[in-house]
């Protein structure tokens, strides 16, 4: 997912080890690298060593649309320009502080493990609150940002690339 950018859930295929057994992996460039070339090097790796053969994939996948419903009546504006950042409060709540809404359509990508568009068209930084329960399934999720922040999650159909395996093998030993 690292070396190609993607989430867990861009990915499918590959033989049924791989989502059980785990390797270590060490590796060191040569020289100074960007990014872009560890994600290649990586690339280069997972292609020599478990023999990663894969293709992309258009597809038509669910995907939710976060948008203001009406007043958003949980945000409260930061101006401070301080880093966002996540903390769990004292009665298990999620706070979030200086957050502007594409990083929460990222945040909430992550819990609903599908994508999340941002159209809110709230500019800015916000602080605000979730209450979630600690394995919320979707609807749950939904709700507690209708409920909690007078925003809305609405699911619809977009086209989004996916990473299909075709075909790996476990490597050796070095």
């Amino acid at each position: 997912m690292m070396a190609y950018g993607v989430a867990d859930w861009q990915v499918s295929g590959g033989p049924g080890w791989m989502n059980s057994e785990y390797f270590d992996i060490e590796a060191k460039p040569e020289r100074p690298a960007s990014r872009e070339q560890i994600f290649q090097m990586l690339q280069s790796l997972l292609s020599d060593r478990f023999q990663l053969k894969l293709h992309k994939e258009t597809r038509e996948v669910p995907v939710y649309v976060l948008a203001a419903s009406g007043k958003a009546y949980g945000l409260h504006e930061n101006p401070s320009g301080d880093s966002p950042r996540v903390e769990k409060g004292e009665k298990g709540q999620v706070v979030f502080h200086s957050f502007p809404m594409a990083q929460l359509a990222r945040y909430l990508s992550l819990r609903l493990r599908r994508d999340v568009t941002d159209k809110t068209m709230l500019a800015g930084s916000y602080d605000f609150e979730l209450l979630l329960a600690a394995e919320t399934p979707s609807p749950d999720i939904t709700d507690a940002v209708q409920d909690q922040l007078g925003l809305r999650l609405q699911m619809q159909k977009a086209s989004s690339d996916t990473l299909l395996i075709d075909a790996a093998a476990q490597p050796s030993e070095n």
